[in-house]
């Protein structure tokens, strides 16, 4: 999904900053750079990189997936207020969608606050091995 995200942030970027000038291959190269520069620097400064893609996918996929579409059907429908199969699988998939993204955020935010750490207590298995590694040196 990276090249997707990549391309939404830097079009993002070109009509926020650049909208009067004309596009050019050098300055779509140096915001592409900057934009990979700056989520490598990010990944490389946090330590919990699991729960930033988990909040990337929360705040980003659901609403593209889920409550985007449903939205622009409603809005476009050309049947008006007259209740339809198209009209009831969009309210109903709009209605999981803004569910799912409620209770996902909801949980985001929950482990936020607990700090529960991504990975689990592997001090046993250190202590296995190194015990291990030792009987192994003291047979040879």
């Amino acid at each position: 999904t990276f090249p997707l995200e990549c391309l939404v942030c830097r079009d993002i970027i070109r009509s926020t900053f650049f909208r009067e000038a004309e596009s050019t291959e050098l300055r779509h190269a140096i915001v592409t750079i900057g934009i990979v520069a700056t989520v490598t620097l990010l990944s490389l400064l946090t330590d919990r990189l699991g729960l930033l893609l988990e909040a990337a996918g929360i705040i980003t996929a659901i609403p593209y997936a889920f409550i985007f579409p449903p939205l622009l059907y409603l809005k476009l429908d050309p049947n008006g207020t007259t209740m339809h199969y198209g009209k009831i699988c969009a309210i109903l998939m709009l209605t999981f969608g803004g569910l799912f993204f409620i209770l996902g955020f909801t949980g985001l935010v929950i482990k936020i606050i607990s700090n529960v750490p991504e990975t689990p207590d592997l001090s046993y298995c250190e202590a296995m091995c190194n015990s291990t590694v030792a009987q192994m040196l003291n047979q040879s």
